[in-house]
């Protein structure tokens, strides 16, 4: 009897999930359906002519139904809002991939949502990538540095990302000239690379700038990770105004300079080294002349000493 209830609640249960499946499919069609007609029915003039050009309602209802396929209602209703928010560039953008890039942008800043659309517009294979992988961060990076943030985030991963976010436009340009190779330091001295550019960037980069060569040698590197602030140098910076002010450099630019330069220019290190070796044979020879004056004069003083003695002694000699 049991078995029997149970096979009976099975071929309902069969039975009815067709017309629950059809049903919710009735549902997402509709909320697609009305998500379509926002879009269009909020847009203006030169947007209604830009949705054309890639599609028309077509278009919108394909990317909308692929967020209804990821996420529901939810997710048809956020990528609904953004196409009306953020226009036909929003939709572009999410429709690669609707949960993950609506939810970056969820978490990214509204004020910095046009520049990261903008940017995966400009790039939307790399910024698809790095938003699968790291989300809100990529587009935060790709929104404060354009162009850079990608290139950051592409060879140096989500380190790349977090400098891209907190350096200046010029700090991060330097950086993503060393990308490739701040990429090929073991991971230790990755860490600590960017452990510095947290704590002076300025300085960090400043020297990069002067002495571009540094990271190729194990040298450079150890000296921009084990020098302190104060002898690596503060970079350059800005007063109070705004104003940008340049400021002495440290100890290890100054001799890191002169290091390089004798290495990378090797007729200056002989004139160089020639012009040592003088100066060291000069200053031996003087020392030498020195040397023997001092001898001439003891001498003398000595012969002096014993003539004064004899004629004492003669005196002596004839009062007797």
């Amino acid at each position: 009897m049991k078995t029997a209830a149970a096979w009976i609640t099975l071929v309902a249960l069969a039975a009815g999930a067709p017309l629950a499946s059809a049903q919710v499919a009735a549902v997402a069609r509709e909320i697609v359906e009305q998500g379509v007609e926002q879009i269009f029915k909020s847009a203006g003039r030169e947007a209604v002519e830009e949705l054309g050009k890639t599609g028309g309602r077509v278009a919108v209802r394909e990317t909308l139904e692929r967020a209804a396929a990821e996420g529901g209602e939810g997710l048809v209703r956020k990528t609904t809002a953004y196409g009306i928010e953020q226009g036909p560039i929003a939709l572009r953008a999410i429709g690669r991939s609707p949960a993950k890039m609506v939810g970056a942008l969820d978490n990214l800043a509204a004020e910095l949502r046009p520049a990261a659309l903008r940017a995966v517009e400009r790039d939307p294979q790399a910024l698809a990538g790095l938003v699968e992988r790291y989300g809100a961060q990529a587009l935060e990076a790709a929104a404060k540095q354009p162009g850079v943030g990608t290139v950051l985030g592409e060879k140096l991963g989500g380190e790349g990302l977090a400098a891209a976010r907190s350096l200046t436009t010029d700090q991060a340009i330097v950086v993503a000239r060393h990308a490739d190779e701040i990429a090929k330091l073991p991971a230790e001295q990755q860490a600590g690379l960017f452990a510095r550019l947290r704590s002076n960037a300025a300085g960090v980069t400043g020297f990069l700038e002067r002495h571009p060569k540094t990271l190729l040698t194990a040298a450079g590197v150890a000296v921009i990770l084990g020098a302190k602030d104060e002898i690596l140098g503060p970079g350059d910076g800005a007063d109070a105004s705004g104003h940008a002010i340049g400021r002495r450099e440290g100890l290890v630019p100054r001799v890191w300079h002169d290091v390089l330069g004798l290495l990378t220019k090797p007729i200056g290190a002989i004139a160089t080294l020639l012009v040592g070796l003088a100066a060291i044979w000069a200053g031996l020879k003087v020392w030498a002349m020195w040397r023997r004056r001092q001898i001439q004069v003891r001498v003398a003083e000595a012969r002096g000493q014993v003539e004064m003695e004899r004629l004492a002694m003669a005196s002596d000699a004839r009062e007797l």
